[in-house]
């Protein structure tokens, strides 16, 4: 639902994050989007908090969004639907998607089916505030797992077990952030890159596999 033209608009950066983040951490979100958004399209949930912050932030810029829902679209009414939001939404600029059919039945696991796709459309993610049994978490694991590049907010407070998974994840490759890094041009400018890189590599991947499809197509013609 909204302009499909997006899924074509070049390189996608993920975001997600806890729907109680407030104040500093929903604003280091948001001006974070706004200034990739320049150079990528912004997706994420659509969920109160850290999504709609990732949202506003690209949409406040002049970029485009893609908004992951864990509902069918028919179930979508853009009147009352984050009236908060209503003002920003452009048809131009935003796109709406869903894993879901008009017929399927919603579950707690829906958001998990969200989530997935939210990880599968990135080329870089980007996750601000969260905690060990989260939503937020199981999207980091999602991405590690599909070897999508991860920008993670450093905010571990005082739960040690927080702390012992940021640092495992830094061992892993993902690149941890501060919230003031998120209003400098120079950190926007790093995750383009990683994306960047990223696509590069989806693409020598794929090549790599239609020269094998190729390769063995004849054999498979004959037999």
């Amino acid at each position: 639902m909204g302009n499909e033209e997006i899924l074509n608009a070049g390189l996608f950066v993920s975001v997600g994050g806890s729907r109680s983040a407030e104040g500093w951490d929903l604003a280091a979100m948001e001006a974070l989007s706004g200034n990739v958004s320049c150079s990528a399209c912004i997706v994420s949930g659509g969920a109160i908090g850290t999504d709609c912050a990732a949202h506003r932030g690209a949409l406040q810029s002049g970029g485009t969004t893609i908004v992951v829902v864990p509902v069918p679209l028919e179930h979508i009414s853009l009147s009352s639907w984050r009236p908060a939001m209503a003002s920003l939404w452009d048809p131009d600029r935003t796109l709406f998607l869903s894993p879901f059919g008009k017929t399927a039945r919603i579950t707690r696991s829906s958001p998990i089916a969200r989530n997935r796709l939210i990880a599968a459309l990135a080329d870089t993610a980007v996750a601000g505030r969260t905690s060990i049994r989260s939503g937020t978490n199981h999207f980091i694991s999602v991405c590690r797992a599909m070897g999508i590049p991860l920008f993670v907010l450093n905010e571990a407070d005082d739960d040690p077990g927080l702390r012992t998974a940021f640092n495992n994840l830094k061992q892993n490759g993902a690149r941890l952030f501060q919230r003031d890094e998120t209003l400098s041009f120079e950190f926007a400018d790093e995750v383009v890159a990683a994306a960047r890189a990223c696509r590069r590599r989806k693409r020598a991947a794929a090549d790599a596999q239609l020269r094998l499809l190729e390769t063995v197509e004849p054999y498979l013609v004959g037999s």
